[in-house]
């Protein structure tokens, strides 16, 4: 279309053979000027092309043909077809790039569905789910618009048809077509708009949905690049914990969020992963995520292969085995711990004939104590454990480190520095008091903790003069490897570190260096 020739609107409804002429010219000539735009370069390649600017005439004829086109909507037969033609009009930004005139074209369709929203709006109640679904993006997309008086229309018009939306977020076909127009709703900000309502509709709509519309909606929303989009994300999944776990969402969401630290940068993928590994779980079995987490302290439960905790929670009865714990901190602030699970799940293969084998997390001294007191006193004394925090030769952290000294477990709980003739290290009373009422004798201790073995004065060294066995790295190191061995009745563990020597103390000594 030149940019002389207008659209000649036709005022009546000349219908010859089904056929509605107005409509039609409207349409075509609206995508002649569409092809229009985009002008091949001199001498260029194929996809070497540029953007021609519309001139006044041109918006004007194209506002004309919008308006026929909207009514085309009303028009039997031609509904999905008008309504492609607008939806690719309020898109046209996204498809060929911003620029003038192509935002010309989108404002000149957006005053189209202003004009007829009643028009569009009637049509929700004939149309079928998925006309539903494409007229509701349609008129979404007003809510991006930076005429404050065309927001309003998108956001009224998502609050009188908050039923249709949520037969849409419904529907496993075309609920996809509601991830930009509830972007758009949660980035506005306009005063008094009923944002709860949308986000109710959302939550009620993933109580009672399926996994897969769960985890995809929360996934786009936790990891969008807008801060407002990731915050709200966050108090959908608080709600959604509470509503379809009974989980204490609230407190989990900030655990998760604080607990990731910087690790990638993104809290919201930690939040993510736990909350695609409760969704597993449940999915095994119901309420097994609120038993692990009130009987075991479990808050992350992405770390860990699902088959070790729904045997964990399985076997919460199993009290006459002796067992032994794994002890995790809560804070992970680069994700390490996320790596070392796999060889707990193999140790836990290795030794389910004759040991079971519990996993507790703890944020605190306090926490620790606690745990260890619950499992000695349904499951009785431990014959080994496990204990996984961020270490230097003297401590082991547990907590965030504004915790401070409550926040970790530190060489100086273990032993205390006394004068009886010459300044030697003994065992604190409350310590050696603590290791006969949790442990049996002579447990073993396998520390996942970077440097606990390093040096002549280090965490390992100072523990084994409580009476145990205890295996730690001499440097900054992951855990590579665990072979159980069973010597007359006892347990061994033959542990391998990456980037570091494998040291074993006894009483005080080093008994080997591997």
């Amino acid at each position: 279309m030149s940019a002389d020739i207008e659209i000649e609107v036709v005022e009546r409804d000349e219908i010859i053979n089904g056929v509605n002429l107005a409509y039609l010219k409207a349409k075509g000539d609206v995508q002649e000027t569409y092809a229009s735009m985009r002008v091949k370069k001199p001498n260029g390649g194929p996809f070497d092309i540029e953007q021609r600017v519309l001139s006044e005439s041109e918006i004007g004829a194209l506002k004309t043909g919008l308006g026929e086109v909207a009514k085309g909507v009303g028009i039997d037969g031609y509904f999905a077809e008008a309504l492609s033609v607008l939806d690719h009009a309020s898109e046209f930004q996204y498809w060929h790039g911003s620029t003038d005139q192509n935002r010309q074209v989108e404002e000149a369709v957006n005053l189209v569905i202003v004009q007829n929203i009643d028009r569009l709006e009637s049509c929700l109640s004939t149309t079928d789910l998925e006309g539903t679904a494409d007229l509701i993006r349609l008129v979404g997309r007003l809510i991006g618009s930076g005429d404050a008086t065309v927001r309003e229309v998108g956001l009224s018009f998502i609050v009188r048809n908050i039923r249709h939306v949520a037969d849409v977020l419904g529907s496993k076909d075309e609920r996809y077509k509601m991830k930009d127009v509830i972007r758009s709703v949660v980035l506005a900000d306009e005063a008094g708009f009923p944002k709860h309502l949308l986000v109710n509709t959302i939550i009620d709509e993933m109580v009672d949905g399926d996994q897969e519309y769960q985890s995809s909606f929360l996934t786009d929303m936790l990891m969008s690049s807008e801060p407002e989009v990731r915050s709200q994300g966050e108090e959908i999944s608080a709600v959604l914990l509470e509503k379809k776990y009974g989980l204490p969402g609230r407190r989990l969401v900030d655990e998760w969020r604080e607990t990731s630290g910087d690790w990638q940068g993104k809290a919201q993928r930690n939040i993510n992963g736990n909350i695609r590994a409760i969704e597993i779980l449940e999915a095994h079995e119901k309420g097994v995520a609120a038993l692990l987490l009130r009987e075991f302290g479990i808050v992350n439960f992405g770390r860990y292969p699902e088959r070790m905790l729904l045997r964990q929670a399985k076997e919460i009865a199993k009290v006459d085995a002796p067992y032994g714990v794994v002890i995790f901190s809560r804070q992970d602030h680069n994700g390490a711990f996320h790596q070392k699970t796999e060889v707990i799940e193999s140790v836990s293969d290795q030794i389910d004939d004759q040991y079971a084998l519990r996993v507790y997390e703890c944020g605190s001294k306090r926490e620790l104590a606690e745990a260890l007191i619950r499992a000695t006193g349904r499951y009785g004394r431990m014959s080994f454990m496990f204990i996984g925090g961020h270490g230097t030769e003297s401590s082991i952290r547990l907590g965030k480190h504004n915790r401070g000294f409550e926040g970790g477990l530190y060489a100086v709980d273990i032993v205390e520095h006394v004068y009886p003739g010459g300044w030697q290290d003994k065992p604190r009373d409350v310590m050696r008091k603590a290791k006969e009422r949790f442990f049996v004798d002579d447990p073993v201790v396998v520390l996942i903790s970077c440097s606990t073995g390093r040096g002549d004065d280090s965490m390992a060294q100072k523990m084994s003069m409580l009476g145990a066995r205890v295996i730690a790295p001499d440097n900054d190191s992951h855990i590579e490897g665990v072979d159980v061995k069973f010597d007359n009745g006892r347990i061994e563990f033959d542990v391998g570190y990456g980037g570091a020597k494998t040291r074993m103390f006894e009483n005080g000594k080093e008994v080997t260096v591997i």
